[in-house]
């Protein structure tokens, strides 16, 4: 008697589980329809704007030496200065990852890679349709050193292959790299979790960051930090500064340690130009550390 019971329990737990699996899935699905029809509304109303003239497009920027015929664009070049509307995609990825997975209606949607996928590739193809109708061209090819490419579908070869065999090939390689090296490096050890110590570990990692990546270093460090302070009630803060001053702030010295500065490395920038930044680098880690020191304190 007591195992049918049992039974009877068990199976009216199994259908309760599925039937909350099941709502969780109409829910995201039903997410999933709408965000995916405000990001076309969105795109179509951009696109609407761009074509209609009421979102400015650019304008071509020549000296005024060269308007008086002194000094004439070398090999084909447009100087071209893109309007401020042309960040919008750009704006708009940043704001997706920082808002959608916030909000209770798209939550469930954001988890899904494909969805991530879809709201890049949707991004990406509004950059190349701007590249394609309003940039005047002359852009060079920096994989096949072609030149100069014209208004059109050859702007929007030119710009879609630098973008992906100059700039994400090369630093997937390197984030790889990264990976790889630093997620072999364990740390072990009983240290007290106090304020100073939690201190030392984040400035450590802000000078890391700068040699093996923000990636590579908060992977080193992130793991015995959160050993650490495993015990203390209080503990959030101590990941969000982490995340200020290793995952960001601390890479500043050299290409290796931000994106956008081995970006700029790949287009001819000196290697350890970057280092003259040092007091820049400074001032902002030891303004956060102390920031830090005085709130895990208070914790």
């Amino acid at each position: 008697m007591e195992e049918s019971q049992t039974t009877e329990v068990a199976e009216i737990g199994l259908e309760s589980g599925s039937l909350i699996k099941e709502r969780e899935a109409a829910k995201a699905n039903r997410a999933s329809r709408k965000v995916t029809v405000a990001i076309l509304i969105g795109i179509a109303v951009y696109l609407l704007l761009l074509f209609a003239g009421v979102v400015p497009g650019a304008h071509l920027a020549v000296p005024e030496a060269a308007q008086a015929g002194h000094v004439e664009p070398s090999h084909g070049e447009i100087q071209f200065i893109p309007s401020l509307w042309a960040v919008l995609p750009f704006v708009s990825l940043l704001l997706a990852i920082a808002i959608l997975p916030l909000v209770p209606a798209t939550e469930y949607w954001w988890h899904h890679n494909r969805n991530r996928f879809l709201v890049a590739a949707v991004l990406g193809i509004v950059t190349l349709i701007y590249y394609g109708f309003v940039h005047p061209g002359g852009i060079e090819n920096h994989l096949t050193h072609s030149p100069p490419s014209h208004a059109g579908l050859d702007t929007v070869a030119a710009v879609f292959s630098n973008a992906i065999f100059s700039e994400f090939i090369p630093f997937i390689i390197l984030l790889f790299s990264l990976y790889v090296v630093s997620g072999g490096i364990n740390l072990r050890g009983d240290l007290p979790a106090h304020p100073r110590i939690n201190c030392l570990f984040i400035g450590a990692g802000a000078l890391l960051a700068s040699f093996i990546g923000t990636t590579g270093a908060a992977m080193v460090l992130i793991r015995p930090l959160l050993s650490t302070n495993v015990e203390r009630q209080h503990k959030v803060h101590t990941v969000v500064f982490f995340i200020f001053i290793v995952c960001n702030c601390g890479g500043l010295l050299l290409p290796i340690g931000d994106p956008p500065l081995f970006l700029g490395y790949l287009r001819g920038v000196p290697f350890t130009w970057t280092l003259r930044l040092w007091p820049y680098w400074l001032a902002v880690n030891v303004d956060l550390l102390t920031i830090y020191y005085f709130w895990d304190r208070v914790m």
